[in-house]
């Protein structure tokens, strides 16, 4: 970039002041406004802007609307909600290695549906001993889930792709509320892992379909809701562990299973 020659130093660090003056804050936590909120309304935050760079949104209370596609480094939902238009989808997109569910709600509206999407290469954690509900929304995992605490839950026939890593050291459940009268569906890609390694029993109270791996290092697995092993799905108990079958589970032939 060239720089006019005429301009004054002085008059240099007072334009480079006033661009700093307009930019996130990186690091900087940044909340909604208050009640609901689109996440695209630059008023709905308290920094007067739509999130970006290395801010981090931490929704405590309210609900943030999420209208098409938008994208965050990390996020921290510690209550509240997060959800779709009324008429329409919303995707959220983390990227970042540091975000945080602690409490609240992924809630879908009955004319769409929210998706929360975990790229590669990015960190979810589920923590704190709180219930943790997507409610009719699909979360779809590319990079890494560690679920560490609390209750994971799907109302209203929630979906769970996991093409990458899901690392389950909780005791809490894993399952459906009951509420609406779907169970919830749990898809281990191709290319997925989930991992078990806290001892005791883990009930999947979920339609649990498996392509990629599973593994238990501690504990017992048990399944409870059915679901489907494919040829491509392995399913592997480590010394001392358990898999647990309650009930009708589809294994294909020529699946994989060792323990």
């Amino acid at each position: 970039m060239r720089f006019p020659r005429n301009l004054s130093l002085s008059a240099w660090l007072g334009a480079a002041i006033l661009l700093l003056s307009h930019a996130p804050a990186w690091g900087q936590i940044v909340t909604p406004s208050g009640g609901t909120i689109e996440w695209t309304n630059p008023a709905g935050w308290n920094t007067g802007h739509i999130p970006g760079g290395s801010e981090t949104p931490q929704i405590s209370t309210g609900t943030v609307t999420v209208s098409g596609a938008a994208s965050i480094a990390t996020v921290n939902l510690f209550g509240g909600a997060i959800t779709n238009p009324g008429s329409g989808n919303g995707t959220l997109t983390l990227t970042g290695s540091s975000s945080d569910w602690r409490s609240g709600t992924l809630n879908s509206s009955a004319g769409g549906k929210l998706t929360l999407a975990v790229a590669s290469g990015a960190v979810l954690l589920i923590s704190t001993g709180s219930t943790h509900n997507f409610d009719g929304s699909a979360i779809v995992n590319n990079g890494t889930i560690n679920w560490s605490a609390g209750n994971f839950l799907a109302s209203q026939g929630g979906t769970f792709v996991n093409h990458a890593t899901f690392n389950d050291s909780s005791t809490g459940v894993f399952g459906s509320t009951g509420t609406g009268g779907a169970t919830m569906t749990f898809t281990n890609a191709t290319n997925g892992t989930y991992a078990k390694s806290a001892a005791g029993t883990k009930d999947t109270n979920v339609v649990f379909d498996n392509d990629g791996a599973v593994l238990v290092s501690n504990g017992i697995l048990q399944f409870n809701a059915g679901g489907t092993n494919s040829a491509s799905g392995t399913l592997t108990a480590a010394t001392g562990a358990t898999l647990r079958f309650n009930g009708t589970y589809t294994l294909a032939d020529a699946a994989g299973l060792s323990g």
